[in-house]
């Protein structure tokens, strides 16, 4: 069977793979659409890709740790007590970037309720924050949506939401160490804490300015309300051409 017109699809998952930082990604869509051939033309042979079935969550996690042995070898030596501790557990291993795709993910969730919550708690730990990317992949439409928009754990809102942001204007400089994102206001009555704060909740869920210093700018027909030094009105920008 021929895999055709996905090469836009592909390109924006190999994108996301190779991030500065580990990504989390969800894919969803009814059966047989080849979701699960997608992901298989992505991954390489470190990366590890476990199909889930609707077996007991002993058996899941079971199943999972014998995949993850084919890339770390006496990795299923050991028994998990919960889904946290096998995830971690990869984390402890991990000496590169991988990936790791868990497939039919809401029959995991099925088993486990609490599994959307653990990942959350992972993507935002300080301790054991994930190393690797993490996608999670199914045909259950609904319940993959419901995992990024409202009754969702709060974590996956946040990264849902930042696909919504458009951004005015984001600019990088030259040796590539420094973003500009800039919002355009040509209204009066604006606040400029308002403005900067809602730009800085998105910043760390943008991935082209991970590890980057970022630069936020306010271009305003008026200087706003509570200006946090970093409004620039019309003349100000021409003084800087």
């Amino acid at each position: 069977m021929r895999f055709v017109d996905r090469e836009k699809e592909m390109a924006r998952l190999q994108q996301l793979l190779k991030a500065d930082s580990p990504s989390f990604v969800i894919i969803r869509g009814r059966r047989r659409i080849g979701k699960s051939t997608l992901i298989g033309k992505v991954l390489g042979d470190k990366d590890i890709y476990y199909e889930a079935d609707r077996t007991d969550p002993v058996n899941q996690m079971a199943g999972l740790s014998r995949m993850v042995a084919h890339v770390y070898p006496g990795f299923d030596d050991a028994v998990y007590k919960d889904w946290q501790a096998l995830l971690v557990a990869i984390n402890h291993r991990v000496t590169e970037r991988i990936t790791l795709c868990l497939d039919e993910f809401p029959y995991l969730a099925e088993g486990t309720p609490s599994l959307p919550s653990v990942i959350q708690g992972l993507l935002d730990s300080s301790t054991d924050r994930l190393k690797y990317n993490l996608i999670l992949c199914g045909s259950s439409q609904q319940m993959m949506y419901n995992l990024t928009h409202d009754g969702a754990p709060a974590g996956m809102q946040a990264r849902r939401k930042v696909k919504d942001v458009e951004l005015d204007i984001v600019a990088e400089s030259l040796d590539h160490s420094t973003i500009l994102i800039g919002e355009c206001k040509w209204t009066t009555g604006e606040n400029g804490r308002l403005l900067t704060n809602g730009i800085s909740k998105i910043v760390p869920f943008l991935p082209f300015a991970n590890g980057k210093k970022v630069i936020i700018k306010l271009f305003t027909k008026v200087r706003p309300e509570e200006d946090q030094g970093n409004s620039l009105l019309p003349a100000d920008v021409l003084r800087l051409l």
